[in-house]
């Protein structure tokens, strides 16, 4: 069984209507989803995704992709390869400092695995990034003190590397991948060509949901036992508490999994609204890809409208109901159209100064590395943006999504932030004279909202980020190239 039954949401014990809240609460409160899929009682009840992204898209998990690497732990715990008791620092005797940190000594791989290293400062993860955290300043007792650090789980995953010999995901290609049919997947590698075993890995929001029945059934799958039901239990039950946060951020952290704050749920989740929360009480998981700033509200929104539409078993056919909620799905979108106002006349008339044809822009210097602007007006609008050693040309639909698909190391490093994206989904429509283009990186969660007017032989380009780990909003200019 490599992809998970459906059923109707009602046959399930899942009223459709909660479902179709979850959505409008969602779009009413700027709560941005890309795709998700909802499981009850083992069947796909539910599942969509927002136009330009797609199922067969996979999607950057960021930090949910610690789960994963808790999860090769466990395997090589069950193996006999690791103990959670070793200390860290026996694996790489050759980068600790001499003498070593007491407390570095002390600290234990169930540490790194928990969040509780000693740390009161994240270690950066640089070029030798295991050797930087071996001889990082550890004040306090390992286990006394929850830090939450990605540092710690990057070097989790090189031991989990250096016992099995193997990189993460091949690791857990037999293990894991390969019985839940999980495919196509990517995971970043880091200097030394190791994992990151705290963000980089790629998959498809139905592979997300596949995971988290996995962890439901505590390690069974299709009727086999794939890992022991106890390190499930071990690795999502409270082992230390957060010393603040909001709700589903003060409840409790286990290896590598946060516990929710209601229904007794835990999840993995990763940056800008990437989940996989599993709700035992209710035989329920829900996975979600997104692009958001504020999770708790996501949460909030989830819990909020799926758990009171929740019955014990059957309820009655709503065919009403049902329609509705496939209807809404199948409208599924992101808006194409940046600004509300209509398409005005046929470009560039209505683009003060624009060129005709084909023209080159020579960008003033900018933290983007954006080096040039091209455009072409015809029967096909095109722009292509080009960076420093690489370009991302695209064709510009009138409102209309078209996909671009491209080298990989056509995107920005600051979009990237991980596993560079290999495709996106482009719309634009010319108003108040300005040419607005909306770039969807659809297997990220990052959309750029590109503003661009011609004044003379000047381009003035605004660019708006949905979110990031850095500056959002870059207003730039350019100069014409003369041929």
């Amino acid at each position: 069984m490599t992809r998970l039954p459906t059923a109707s949401p009602a046959s399930m014990g899942v009223d459709p209507k909660a479902i179709l809240d979850m959505l409008d609460t969602a779009d009413a409160k700027g709560v941005h989803l890309h795709g998700f899929t909802l499981v009850r009682h083992g069947h796909v009840v539910s599942q969509g995704w927002y136009n330009p992204y797609r199922e067969d898209l996979r999607h950057m998990l960021f930090s949910l992709s610690k789960s994963f690497m808790s999860t090769a732990a466990g395997f090589a715990v069950q193996e006999g390869l690791l103990s959670l008791d070793a200390p860290v620092a026996s694996f790489f005797p050759e980068k600790l400092p001499s003498p070593p940190c007491a407390n570095m000594q002390a600290m234990k791989v169930r540490h790194l695995l928990g969040m509780c290293t000693g740390h009161t400062i994240e270690p950066n993860i640089s070029e030798d990034f295991v050797g930087a955290f071996l001889t990082s300043y550890v004040p306090l007792e390992p286990g006394s003190r929850f830090l939450y650090n990605t540092a710690g789980s990057c070097v989790a995953g090189a031991i989990i590397e250096k016992v099995t010999g193997k990189h993460l995901d091949e690791y857990l290609k037999p293990r894991l991948f390969d019985p839940l049919g999980i495919e196509d997947y990517k995971w970043e590698r880091l200097p030394g060509d190791i994992c990151a075993g705290g963000f980089g890995l790629s998959l498809r929001t139905s592979d997300i949901a596949k995971f988290g029945q996995f962890l439901l059934q505590r390690g069974m799958w299709d009727g086999q036992r794939l890992l022991n039901a106890a390190w499930v239990d071990e690795a999502t039950s409270f082992h230390i508490l957060q010393p603040e946060g909001s709700p589903d951020w003060h409840s409790g952290y286990g290896y590598q999994f946060w516990r929710c704050s209601r229904e007794d749920a835990y999840r993995g989740d990763g940056a800008f609204g990437q989940l996989c929360v599993v709700i035992p009480k209710h035989d329920m998981v829900i996975a979600v890809n997104a692009g958001l700033g504020d999770m708790q509200q996501e949460l909030d929104v989830i819990f909020d409208a799926l758990v009171s539409g929740l019955s014990g078993g059957p309820i009655p056919y709503d065919p009403k109901a049902q329609e509705a909620l496939e209807a809404r799905i199948s409208a599924l979108a992101i808006p194409s159209a940046v600004g509300s106002a209509a398409a005005e006349a046929r470009r560039p008339a209505s683009l003060p100064d624009a060129p005709s044809g084909k023209a080159e822009y020579v960008m003033s210097d900018n933290k983007l590395g954006m080096v040039g602007i091209g455009v072409s007006f015809g029967e096909t609008d095109g722009l292509v943006i080009r960076y420093q050693n690489y370009d991302l040309p695209v064709t510009v639909g009138n409102q209309e999504w078209l996909e671009t698909i491209y080298d990989k190391d056509s995107v920005p490093a600051t979009l990237s932030q991980g596993d560079r994206s290999d495709r996106c989904s482009v719309a634009g429509t010319v108003s108040g004279g300005e040419w607005r283009v909306r770039i969807a990186y659809t297997t990220t969660p990052f959309i750029d909202d590109v503003s661009i007017s011609f004044v003379g032989e000047a381009i003035r380009v605004s660019l708006t980020r949905n979110v990031g780990f850095e500056a959002m909003e870059y207003k730039l200019v350019g100069l014409r190239k003369q041929r």
